[in-house]
């Protein structure tokens, strides 16, 4: 039963991440992409981010083996305006892609609970 419920959610991670990516590329060179998704931001507040716990999720992503997961996401030597401009296209893509991936999850969270399909 463990074994079961293990690799549901194994598969589940890999799959949401797949459909992240693909949704991420179809809404790409859109208007909707341009203009709302690429300048999105859920808490504009510091203090609450602060609160969340962002910055102990920034030092785990900057000093563990997180920071290799992303290789577009690097500053070598001496960077310039479009390097900057580019980490950025990078990084609100990647977001972009989680944000996706975690709604796709959330279709099976509320499935599992309507159907009262706990562990």
């Amino acid at each position: 039963m463990i074994l079961k419920y293990l690799s549901f959610g194994i598969s589940l991670v890999f799959i949401s991440f797949i459909v992240g990516m693909i949704t991420t590329s179809i809404l790409r060179n859109t208007n909707f992409y341009n203009n709302r998704l690429s300048n999105f931001n859920f808490i504009k507040s510091e203090k609450l981010n602060s609160i969340m716990g962002v910055n102990i999720v920034k030092w785990i992503v900057k000093n563990t083996f997180f920071k290799y997961l992303n290789p577009n996401l690097k500053i070598n030597g001496k960077v310039n305006i479009s390097d900057f401009k580019n980490i950025r296209e990078q990084m609100t893509k990647a977001e972009i892609d989680h944000l996706f991936a975690f709604l796709f999850v959330m279709i099976f969270v509320i499935i599992k609970i309507y159907n009262e399909e706990y562990i």
